[in-house]
């Protein structure tokens, strides 16, 4: 079995009461069956508290307190469960967050999501590309070893990474046209799917890490360009305005880039932030690319990672980096912790005029001066 994380989160560890925006306030908790049994059983110092805090019904969770406050975290933003007891008296949800997988047929997927502001500050900070760390696990269970299709998608998600971060081009390409050749790649492999030709994947993988093919396809790219990018732009802008949003911040964020949408694409920023980009864009194709292996959809999910940063990336730009993380955090939380925000956007790659093939990539083909 192989475990797979992101190299940007070694040595990860949550700041506890040093949190602005704690994962204790706002989210009802579930409490699975195994950790229930073992808070019916206790008999310690928060025996009370724990009969008084938990409603053991249908669903059994947390009751919130006052400001939708876990009621086991303490006045300095402590968990008192923690405290008392050690972090094995954790429920699943609380020992897991910020963690979150994608579980492939022998290969484990782990990563934190940047809703978490320490997971948020480690991806933003980090001075150089990342990388997946691989972890052999010896299992002798031949149910638990990766087959062929997990191996494909494996192979895509490191090409994917290796054309984001440029590691086959003859010259420098600007993000936008990285992006864009990462479309063209993922339209590719959805096309080898859609035909049942997996074994066409393999061809188009070795097509797409040969630097005289890629700049065979930067030419051909050329033909996207018109003026059709700034209508499409702000009805993507419009689409994730439609989403279900938790903190009005965000749609200000967004009336931001609709409003001044030209002005947000010409901005000079004194910091270059090609490498926050890059590494941002290999954190969501980390997280979203994998489960093509359970929907086939590569197409939708690369559309996914590429309309996050024609929408929230560009603005990054636009602020001061100590900024960053918490804008970061924010869209995390809006976007990537609402399922229904995802399925939506998935849903929407093949029905959305803006998230076409076409529009997209001439959205992107606009924006190679940045």
């Amino acid at each position: 079995m192989k475990k797979i994380r992101l190299s940007c989160f070694e040595g990860f560890k949550c700041k506890a009461d040093k949190c602005r925006d704690n994962c204790c306030i706002g989210w009802e908790i579930d409490i699975d069956q195994a950790t229930l049994e073992k808070y019916k059983k206790y008999e310690g110092a928060l025996k009370k508290h724990f009969e008084k805090c938990i409603d053991y019904g249908e669903n059994p969770h947390f009751i919130l307190g006052e400001n939708e406050r876990c009621p086991f975290l303490n006045k300095d933003g402590l968990c008192d469960i923690i405290l008392d007891s050690g972090e094995e008296m954790l429920c699943e949800i609380c020992d897991k967050h910020p963690r979150f997988y994608e579980w492939l047929p022998g290969i484990t997927f782990e990563g934190y999501g940047i809703g978490c502001e320490k997971a948020s500050e480690m991806l933003i900070n980090c001075d150089k590309q990342i990388y997946f760390t691989e972890t052999e696990i010896k299992d002798s269970d031949e149910e638990n070893m990766p087959d062929d299709k997990c191996e494909i998608v494996l192979d895509v998600l490191k090409t994917a990474a290796d054309i984001i971060q440029g590691k086959n081009y003859s010259k420098e390409r600007r993000f936008s046209l990285r992006l864009a050749l990462l479309l063209a790649f993922a339209s590719s492999v959805q096309n080898a799917v859609e035909a049942e030709e997996y074994g066409m994947i393999r061809e188009i993988i070795a097509l797409y890490s040969d630097s005289a093919y890629l700049d065979k396809q930067v030419i051909s790219l050329g033909r996207y360009a018109s003026t059709s990018w700034h209508r499409s732009h702000h009805q993507l802008v419009d689409l994730f305005k439609s989403l279900e949003s938790l903190d009005e911040r965000w749609h200000k964020h967004l009336d931001l880039l609709y409003d001044f949408l030209d002005v947000v694409i010409d901005h000079k920023s004194e910091r270059e932030y090609d490498l926050i980009w890059e590494n941002m864009a290999i954190y969501f194709l980390f997280r979203y690319l994998p489960g093509a292996y359970f929907d086939d959809d590569f197409l939708a999910r690369t559309k996914l990672v590429i309309s996050f940063w024609l929408t929230h990336g560009l603005l990054l730009r636009t602020y001061i980096f100590e900024n960053l993380p918490e804008l970061a955090a924010m869209f995390s939380r809006e976007i990537e912790y609402s399922d229904e925000n995802v399925d939506i956007l998935l849903d929407s790659a093949y029905t959305e005029e803006c998230l076409s093939l076409e529009n997209m990539l001439s959205m992107l083909m606009h924006l190679i001066r940045i």
